[in-house]
């Protein structure tokens, strides 16, 4: 089932038009709706109506679908002819896709670790404390626990990946 975007969203859209000043609009668009899709202004399923939110953040129409094009490039609209432009609604197969193809890559960035037990016990803990928050149904706190527990990962890879980069 779909939906339209609704005018309190637009409205709060328009807000967003000072990102645009940053870099190729077209990019900074794609970014403006990506964010509104991750924290669930659009929802999936969703039809993005191309003038208003063309409107809203006073962009042509071209730019608004040279966005659009980098977001189903992304997977995460989807174009249906004839009907427009959708947010992704994610089939159970996309999942395991998903989760396969990330599995991968993240198996890619451990081996930077020199000590990959060092690296992986510490979230042990923080993995049966994110069991038990789901178990006693607190998704809220699910949420933000793992929020920082994947913030605290991606920063220690990086600092890794900078060290190991380092010339000398």
């Amino acid at each position: 089932m779909s939906t339209d975007v609704g005018a309190a969203q637009l409205a709060d859209l328009e807000k967003a038009r000072a990102q645009l000043e940053r870099s190729s609009t077209a990019e900074l668009v794609a970014e403006i709706l990506r964010e509104w899709i991750q924290e669930g202004h659009f929802r999936p399923g969703e039809r993005l109506k191309e003038e208003a939110i063309g409107d809203a953040l006073n962009v042509s129409r071209n730019t608004l679908r040279e966005s659009f094009r980098l977001l189903t490039h992304e997977r995460v609209l989807v174009h249906e002819l004839n009907r427009g432009v959708f947010v992704r609604m994610l089939k159970q197969e996309d999942v395991d896709e998903f989760m396969a193809r990330i599995l991968a890559e993240l198996r890619l960035a451990f081996y930077v670790m020199k000590n990959r037990r060092r690296f992986h016990e510490p979230y042990l803990a923080r993995n049966r404390e994110l069991l038990g928050v789901l178990e006693a149904g607190d998704f809220a706190a699910a949420e933000r626990l793992l929020e920082a527990y994947l913030n605290d990962a991606e920063r220690q890879l990086t600092r890794a990946y900078a060290r190991a980069l380092r010339p000398g």
